[in-house]
């Protein structure tokens, strides 16, 4: 019996892998500064989203993290951690179904032209 795969997960992981990209670097490209390129708000996130891709609050992001109730919050400098605006939301993972899956992305308000995509297969539990 030959092992099958299951290309549609494949894809749905490779689909949000890069609009969650694109969000990060259409955010931080313009400029090495955040600030200077869009405010830290839920809308100045959506209006760069993918389709598909809603910015809001989600009920899976790690409890250690500060609430994120708009879908866009601007979390200050703490100790070594450099000021970063948190963006969070939900993705269409299948348009057939109407599934999602949640996501976080730290936005750092100074860059330094690295990007670094983290996911685990839906196996996490907590976003982050």
């Amino acid at each position: 019996m030959a092992h099958t795969t299951r290309p549609s997960l494949v894809a749905r992981t490779l689909s949000l892998a890069a609009a969650l990209g694109v969000l990060a670097c259409h955010s931080l490209t313009a400029t090495p500064s955040l600030a200077a390129t869009l405010p830290c708000t839920a809308a100045a996130a959506q209006a760069v989203a993918q389709p598909g891709m809603t910015i809001g609050p989600i009920n899976d992001l790690n409890p250690a993290l500060p609430a994120v109730p708009t879908g866009a919050l601007l979390v200050p400098a703490a100790d070594s951690t450099p000021s970063y605006c948190l963006v969070t939301g939900s993705v269409i993972t299948n348009p057939s179904t109407g599934k999602t899956a949640n996501f976080g992305v730290a936005l750092p308000l100074t860059w330094n032209n690295k990007f670094l995509f983290s996911g685990c297969g839906g196996y996490c539990g907590v976003v982050f």
